[in-house]
């Protein structure tokens, strides 16, 4: 939202790595079943932008600029057909604690 309460962007945006590495870690971590990895990344993704962000380089992209406070981190798998989105699911929600 052009107010700043809404940000959207990929995995890469989120990790200091590569961008393609970022996607790969996103998978692994929120298409399996266990909820501890998943809660866990998020809060280390929120305290990383908030603290330490990183310089873009190479195939490393520029960090996400969250909103102050962040109220809510969804993580949405795109489906897309020939390059067309088709749907997006909401995999995760993250809620961070006023401690972060």
């Amino acid at each position: 939202m052009p107010d700043g309460t809404t940000v959207a962007c990929g995995p890469a945006n989120c990790l200091p790595t590569q961008f393609f590495r970022a996607g790969a870690v996103f998978a692994s971590i929120f298409m399996g079943e266990d909820e501890q990895p998943k809660n866990v990344l998020c809060q280390r993704i929120v305290r990383r932008l908030r603290s330490n962000a990183w310089r873009p380089f190479d195939e490393v992209r520029a960090p996400a600029h969250l909103p102050d406070p962040p109220l809510m981190m969804d993580i949405l798998v795109a489906t897309t057909v020939r390059g067309m989105p088709e749907e997006k699911e909401i995999v995760y929600s993250y809620v961070p604690t006023t401690s972060q």
